[in-house]
């Protein structure tokens, strides 16, 4: 298997978190004006992932990230699901 590169390590969450916000806002009829803001939220909580993922090797680094994606995906699906129900 192909080693990712560190280019793909680095942007990995934070374009998985930008995608998932916009794609949230946009299903929900949101305003993006803020959208700096969470553009910038993105950044950080995804440097954060990417840090938690860089402390494992290889092996387990893809073990880690898979988990990782779908928890962070998980998260904004319920929160989807929780605001489509409850308001």
């Amino acid at each position: 298997m192909k080693k990712p590169s560190l280019y793909s390590k680095l942007a990995l969450f934070p374009a998985l978190i930008i995608y998932l916000e916009l794609v949230l806002h946009i299903f929900m009829g949101m305003s993006l004006k803020y959208f700096p803001i969470y553009f910038f939220f993105s950044i950080g909580y995804g440097a954060i992932l990417t840090a938690i993922t860089g402390l494992f090797g290889n092996k387990r680094y893809t073990l880690v990230t898979k988990i990782l994606v779908f928890i962070v995906s998980f998260i904004y699906g319920a929160e989807y699901f929780a605001k489509t129900t409850l308001q």
